[in-house]
């Protein structure tokens, strides 16, 4: 898929979830709305947790997306809501995953 054809289709649900399965980092370019769109932004980091960085605040908020996102790519904690960056369990979970 095309940058320009990915930006075109930006709204369209289908279009873009097919987008995100594809390379997780098209979340960037996906509407605000589908940007607060749950499945769509977990299919983004089962490719890639490092899209976390393109979700909405209010799922940069929501646990299981950010454990989700930091199974892949653990420094990706630094997007999580204030909330999640002082969860023990986050914490813990990242630091693991990270190796450290």
């Amino acid at each position: 898929m095309e940058e320009q054809e990915i930006i075109e289709n930006r709204e369209n649900r289908e279009y873009m979830l097919k987008a995100v399965q594809e390379k997780g980092k098209n979340l960037e370019l996906v509407s605000e709305q589908l940007q607060d769109d749950e499945e769509i932004v977990k299919t983004a980091l089962e490719q890639d947790g490092e899209a976390l960085e393109f979700a909405s605040n209010r799922l940069k908020g929501n646990k299981e997306v950010v454990l989700l996102a930091i199974e892949t790519a653990p420094w990706t904690i630094c997007y999580a809501s204030e909330k999640l960056k002082a969860d023990r369990e986050v914490m813990i979970k990242a630091c693991k995953t990270y190796g450290q």
